[in-house]
């Protein structure tokens, strides 16, 4: 399969204030099956209405067995640094006969750890905590079903949970997502500079499972 895709944003100035408004115009191209191939042309706008709160227009056009073309409202709200709230709605018509509209909406929200105060020169620095989290959530109407899905990843330090001399700087990561099938997915990962500490935290479950098989009468 081949897939080749391109995007570019241009920003404008408002009443003084750089990056209030926004256009995004992009194409992609992708081969479905042997012959056939995808074509698509987008545009989104964005206008910054207030600090905190974006809302944003887009459409797209896509080639694929006929003229398929679409529309959607989204909106962006900030009202912390450390949290943010997105939904967006939109829905496909096609012009081939006998395909039925689609319509979908996606609410998603994305939280992180607050930002770090300046600390005075006599105390040690803190380390930039890596916390994010972003939940979502989808709903899409076609041919008169409602599918459904839910995602969550996330990521964060090992040491809020086990003491820092065992773990180091060992980030714990996870992505789960289901589905209205009852049918969904579980990851986690592990990733640290500290090879030797990240190895020791492995080896333990498996060291304190033996020792009880071996001491068990």
């Amino acid at each position: 399969s081949l897939t080749l895709d391109g995007e570019g944003t241009v920003h404008y100035g408002l009443d003084g204030e750089k990056g209030r408004a926004s256009t995004t115009y992009g194409f992609d191209l992708q081969t479905v099956g042997d012959k056939e191939m995808l074509r698509t042309v987008r545009a989104d706008a964005r206008y910054k209405i207030m600090q905190g709160l974006k809302m944003g227009l887009g459409g797209n056009m896509c080639e694929l067995r006929g003229q398929n073309y679409g529309y959607k409202a989204e909106a962006r709200l900030r009202p912390m640094s450390w949290a943010k709230f997105n939904v967006a709605a939109g829905m496909m018509k096609s012009r081939v006969d006998k395909i039925p509209d689609a319509h979908g909406m996606n609410l998603e929200l994305l939280l992180r750890s607050p930002l770090q105060t300046d600390t005075r020169d006599d105390e040690p620095q803190k380390k930039n905590d890596p916390f994010q989290l972003a939940m979502s959530a989808s709903f899409m109407k076609w041919r008169n079903e409602v599918a459904k899905g839910m995602n969550i990843n996330g990521q964060m330090l090992a040491s809020s949970l086990i003491p820092d001399e065992y773990v180091g700087d060992t980030l714990v990561g996870m992505k789960f997502n289901l589905n209205s099938r009852s049918t969904g997915q579980l990851t986690m990962r592990l990733s640290s500079q500290e090879s030797n500490k990240l190895g020791y935290a492995a080896v333990m479950p498996l060291v304190i499972a033996l020792w009880g098989r071996i001491t068990d009468p």
